[in-house]
């Protein structure tokens, strides 16, 4: 099911939701936020109408239940929406962790181990594979090269997964590119989202922490973007955050560097070495919820993605925070060779821009096709590799 909630609808009314889900969230103040609660509840009860009908219909118990998302929420306006990713860097569209991580759940009967936090790396391709073995798919009629890997007996099982890098992006139009390899995340962005959007945006509860200044996106570039919130400022006011972060990290006073071990190790050239020989590696445990503890001063100028990559350890450092790459040039080096050997198979995007003629009061209200492409199909390859 394609749930379109919580999408952002037309610009005139972008958010909205029937006044039975609104009126439960008079608790929460901001408009927009209240909105887009009132449009998640309606979804939450979309969900448990479809539940229901299949436990009326005696299916449930031979059923299961993938609750997911495509990509990270479109926060701080994005999208004309009022979505929140928080404390995780970034938004919808761009590489950083909020962008990129999505939430969800599985529930079924058919899980030999339930009620546990899946520490598992997965893909949005893997779901092919892992659903067809789990319905009981033939697996060896599957295509060898197919992108996804099974993940159903990790998961069932919550044992190791075959899963241990993902590319999460090659765009040669931004001339931007990340990758995922056991801990350790590499982010480069010349332009597009990624650069615009390496913020972190906080939700109404906290805004105050944050200082609000005047943005500096054009309508063009970001339709509907409210004021960047950018970093803490208020010292007194960053204590009262501090408080609420169940773990904090200690800070080298002599280098402001972070002195935490678990930042720098690294299973990068186990994983890379293990996919050579076609064997897996399970990855490290992350916590159970995402804390970060309160940021280093030099958290927003510490990586400038447009000069060079920035490095990442996602387990120890998920709201990234900490860039590594000065200390760690060989890892660098090691995962922009992978992203090197991705993009020699890879097509460059395709993307078009508005087209008038295809809008649907042109086609009597419906979105049909309108162009021959089959003339243009090569015009994304003319543009230059990255590597």
């Amino acid at each position: 099911m394609a749930h379109q909630a919580v999408h952002s609808g037309n610009p005139v009314t972008p958010l909205e939701a029937p006044w039975k889900y609104v009126e439960k969230m008079a608790h929460i103040k901001d408009p927009n936020r209240r909105l887009y609660a009132g449009m998640l509840s309606a979804l939450d009860e979309s969900v448990g109408n479809i539940t229901r009908a299949l436990q009326e219909r005696g299916m449930l118990n031979n059923t299961i239940i993938v609750f997911s998302t495509d990509n990270g929420g479109p926060a701080n306006g994005f999208d004309m929406n009022d979505a929140n990713n928080w404390p995780l860097r970034g938004l919808k569209a761009t590489l950083w962790e909020g962008g990129v991580r999505g939430t969800g759940f599985i529930w079924s009967p058919l899980l030999e181990k339930s009620g546990y936090t899946s520490q598992h790396l997965l893909h949005v391709t893997d779901w092919l594979p892992t659903l067809l073995h789990a319905a009981g798919f033939n697996m060896s009629q599957l295509p060898k090269d197919l992108d996804g890997s099974d993940q159903w007996t990790a998961i069932s099982r919550n044992v190791d997964s075959e899963r241990t890098e993902i590319l999460l992006n090659i765009d040669q139009r931004e001339k931007s590119f990340a990758i995922r390899s056991g801990d350790m995340k590499l982010v480069f962005a010349k332009g597009g989202y990624t650069r615009q959007f390496l913020d972190w945006y906080p939700p109404d509860q906290v805004v105050n922490i944050f200082s609000r200044p005047e943005s500096n996106f054009s309508a063009e570039a970001c339709l509907g973007c409210d004021r960047a919130i950018k970093f803490w400022k208020n010292q007194d006011e960053l204590k009262i955050l501090e408080r609420r972060m169940a773990k904090t990290y200690r800070m080298d006073n002599s280098s402001g560097r972070h002195s935490s071990p678990e930042l720098y190790r690294t299973n990068v050239y186990q994983s890379v070495y293990k996919m050579e020989q076609q064997g897996r590696r399970h990855r490290s445990q992350n916590p159970l919820v995402v804390r970060c503890g309160p940021p280093p001063p030099e958290a927003l100028t510490n990586c400038k993605p447009w000069l060079k990559p920035c490095l990442y350890n996602i387990t120890a450092d998920p709201c990234e925070f900490y860039n590594l790459a000065d200390d760690q040039e060989a890892v660098v080096e090691t995962l922009r060779e992978r992203v090197k050997l991705y993009e020699k198979g890879s097509l460059p995007p395709h993307n078009s821009t508005i087209d008038d003629a295809g809008l649907p009061y042109r086609h009597n209200g419906v979105w049909v096709p309108w162009r021959n492409i089959s003339d243009e199909a090569t015009a994304g390859n003319k543009l230059p590799l990255l590597f």
